[in-house]
């Protein structure tokens, strides 16, 4: 909710990496406000790593577009 507040944090990539079982309602809380969420166990280092890059690389690529980014 803090970074919500603050302007400043509005374009503030947040990937969350838990190891606690999440609700359903906790999930979908997350999912509307980080970049991705995962599972900790659910995927070894090299897939999350990976999993960030590629999320990285697809903004990258959209903020090189006429007006993306905006």
């Amino acid at each position: 909710a803090a970074v919500e507040k603050n302007p400043e944090l509005k374009n503030t990539l947040i990937f969350v990496l838990t190891a606690r079982h999440l609700t359903m309602q906790e999930m979908e809380y997350l999912q509307k406000r980080a970049e991705a969420v995962i599972q900790k166990g659910s995927k070894n280092l090299a897939e999350i790593l990976s999993q960030v890059k590629s999320r990285l690389e697809k903004i990258e690529v959209f903020n090189r577009l006429p007006g993306g980014g905006k």
